[in-house]
């Protein structure tokens, strides 16, 4: 680790290499010829980030800057935290398509942000069909994924591309939790994850309910 004890989470990697001697998934990919990709609706910067992936062999680096460069977004648009996932899949499919036209293995990842703390961000695709709003908001988010993934299945690249849906932590939400999840008593929570046209078959036809490790 390149840092010193006391740094605050969210300004970890400023000024400094993050985790230099670590071997990442990025890494891998750039050695075997990848070009790599991250998209985020808030800036790039934000945590490290933007420094972590170009020194992960990340080439290109779109956030809410570079969309309202581009004319995605007005150039005084602010929402929840940039750009709500609307926007932000919009964007996405452009900047997809034009990698997959290059003809190179490329690896793009997005950071979606409309399900984060506090309660999601409601925005103006989510419906009501729920009593909690935070309900609203993560099935507004899951038909937003189904349309960006039906997008992907229809390519010509998608035969030879795997898509791997996943969350970088457990909800933040605790008061929704505690309403409506411990409230029933125990429940181990998990980080959803999911391979879709994974190149790889499981063992033993083990598709679904797969252990990881912690």
């Amino acid at each position: 680790f390149s840092q010193s004890e006391g740094v605050d989470a969210n300004a970890y990697g400023e000024g400094r290499t993050i985790l230099p001697y670590a071997v990442s998934l990025n890494d891998i990919l750039r050695e075997q010829g990848y070009r790599q990709a991250l998209m985020v609706g808030s800036r790039a910067e934000y945590g490290g980030r933007a420094r972590y992936f170009t020194h992960r062999g990340v080439d290109r680096i779109y956030d809410v800057d570079t969309a309202k460069a581009e004319g995605y977004i007005p150039e005084d648009y602010w929402v929840w935290r940039g750009m709500e996932d609307e926007y932000l899949y919009a964007y996405a499919k452009d900047k997809i398509a034009d990698m997959a036209a290059d003809g190179q293995p490329f690896a793009f990842t997005m950071l979606t942000a409309d399900t984060h703390h506090v309660g999601g961000y409601h925005c103006g695709l989510c419906g009501s069909e729920y009593a909690e709003d935070y309900e609203n908001v993560y099935a507004c988010a899951s038909r937003q994924l189904a349309v960006l993934l039906g997008w992907i299945q229809a390519q010509d690249f998608y035969e030879n591309t795997t898509v791997v849906i996943t969350g970088d932590h457990l909800s933040m939400d605790w008061e929704y939790m505690r309403r409506n999840i411990f409230s029933e008593g125990d429940y181990l929570r998990h980080v959803y994850n999911c391979f879709v046209n994974a190149a790889v078959q499981p063992a033993d036809g083990a598709e679904k309910s797969r252990d990881f490790l912690p």
